[in-house]
């Protein structure tokens, strides 16, 4: 099943503006992009790769400021949602 962004997800994705990338998209720049039926602007994702979550490494920075509980259950939740996600069950 082919996935798709929005012109947003894409600016953000590629640190650049929204109006950078509308611009992109208006001189035919973006491939696989298109208006929808609700002129919505679409984007094809290409190369979607697959994450091997046995080799993720989670880097937690923590403080005094912020403390090590706080750090820990960050940690935790990072865990918990790579755990819960699409990738995860499919491996």
């Amino acid at each position: 099943m082919k996935r798709y962004i929005q012109l947003r997800d894409y600016a953000k994705n590629h640190s650049v503006r929204y109006r950078t990338v509308w611009n992109r998209f208006n001189a035919d720049k973006i491939p696989n992009s298109f208006k929808d039926e609700n002129n919505n602007i679409l984007i094809g994702v290409i190369n979607e790769q697959k994450i091997n979550l046995s080799k993720v490494v989670i880097y937690n920075f923590s403080s005094k400021i912020y403390g090590l509980k706080r750090s820990k259950r960050k940690t935790e939740e990072i865990i918990k949602l790579l755990e819960d996600s699409e990738d995860a069950k499919s491996l």
